[in-house]
C-alpha cells in the first residue's frame, strides 16, 4: 500500500513537470515566432532559465540537459521511495526491529529510531545523487579553470608585450594547448563570437558568465575596462599576471598554515589511542592481575 502511494505521488510528479516544461516551451516558441527581443525571452521562464544557467556552469550544456535531469532527479526520487518502502517490509528488517525494540532499560526504542533512520538516510543521498553529480562537476570545472588561467595569463602577456593582439595571442596559445580543457573551450568559443561579429566587450563578458569563475571575472573585468579607456593591454596583462600569480602563493601559504590545524584531527583519532594501548597497556594489565591476586589471596 505504502509503496503504491509513493509510485502515485511520483507520477503525480511527473506529470506536473512535464506539463509546466511543456508550457514553458511553447511561451518560447510563441515569443519566437511573433519576432519578439531576446531580452524578453530570456526573462519569461525564470526557473528554466536558472535551471540552464546552473546547468552551463557545471559544462552540461546540451539542449535537453535541463530536461535530462529532471528525468534523472525523478528516477533517483523513485528508486530512493522503492528502496525506503520495500526494506521495511522485508521480513528480516521487522525481526531486527523486534529484536532491538525488546532491549531493555527504554534503550530499544533509541536504537529502532536509528534503525529507521539509516534507510531514510541512504534514501536521501539516493535522491540528491543528481545534484552531487552536477556540483562535482562544477567544482571540478572551476579547480581546472584556476589551475589553467596562471598560465595562459603568463603566455598572453609575454606575447602581447612581444608586440601580438589579443586576438593573435590567444591563437598562439590554443594551437600548443589540449582543447578538452574547459578554459580552453570557452577561449575558443569566444574567438567564435569575434569571428561572427559579436564586439569584444560583449563577447568578453559572455565569457566571464559562461564561466563564473573570480579570477577570471577580474581578468575580464580589468580587460573590458582597458577596452572602454583605451589602455595598452600588455601592461593589463602583465598586472593581471602578477596579480594572479600573487593571489595563488597565499593562498599556498594559507593551505600551508592551515595544514597543522587539519592534523589535530587524524592525529587524535587514529594515533593517539594505540600510543595509549602500546604505552598504558602492560601497566594496566600489571595492576589487573596484582588486584586479582591481592582478591585471591585474601579470600
Amino acid at each position: 500500500m505504502d509503496l503504491g502511494l509513493g509510485i502515485a505521488v511520483v507520477a503525480c510528479a511527473v506529470l506536473v513537470v512535464i506539463v509546466r516544461r511543456r508550457r514553458v516551451v511553447g511561451i518560447a516558441r510563441e515569443r519566437l515566432d511573433r519576432g519578439a527581443p531576446v531580452a524578453e525571452f530570456a526573462a519569461a521562464p525564470t526557473e528554466t532559465r536558472a535551471l540552464r544557467r546552473w546547468l552551463d556552469r557545471a559544462g552540461f550544456r546540451e539542449a535537453d540537459a535541463p530536461r535530462r535531469f529532471v528525468v534523472a532527479v525523478i528516477g533517483f526520487a523513485v528508486v530512493a521511495v522503492a528502496f525506503v518502502v520495500g526494506l521495511q517490509q522485508l521480513e528480516p528488517f521487522a525481526r531486527i526491529e523486534r529484536t532491538l525494540a525488546g532491549l531493555p532499560g527504554g534503550f530499544g526504542g533509541l536504537v529502532v529510531s536509528l534503525l529507521h533512520a539509516v534507510p531514510v538516510a541512504v534514501a536521501v543521498a539516493i535522491a540528491a545523487a543528481p545534484f552531487l553529480q552536477v556540483r562535482a562537476a562544477r567544482r571540478l570545472r572551476v579547480t581546472q579553470v584556476e589551475q589553467d588561467l596562471p598560465t595562459t595569463l603568463e603566455l598572453l602577456a609575454t606575447l602581447s608585450e612581444a608586440g601580438l593582439g589579443l586576438d593573435a595571442a590567444l591563437a598562439r596559445i590554443q594551437d600548443g594547448e589540449p582543447i578538452e580543457r574547459p578554459l580552453a573551450r570557452e577561449l575558443a568559443s569566444f574567438r567564435s563570437e569575434l569571428s561572427a561579429g559579436v564586439p569584444r566587450v560583449r563577447a568578453l563578458r559572455r565569457l566571464a558568465e559562461r564561466l563564473d569563475v573570480a579570477p577570471l571575472s577580474t581578468f575580464v573585468s580589468a580587460l573590458v575596462q582597458a577596452e572602454q579607456m583605451g589602455i595598452g593591454l600588455a601592461d593589463v596583462l602583465r598586472r593581471q599576471a602578477d596579480d594572479l600569480r600573487g593571489r595563488r602563493r597565499e593562498q599556498a601559504l594559507l593551505r600551508a598554515q592551515a595544514l597543522p590545524v587539519k592534523l589535530v584531527i587524524p592525529l587524535v583519532i587514529c594515533f593517539l589511542p594505540g600510543i595509549f594501548v602500546f604505552t598504558l597497556g602492560p601497566a594496566l594489565y600489571s595492576i589487573l592481575r596484582l588486584t586479582a591476586g591481592s582478591i585471591g589471596g585474601g579470600s
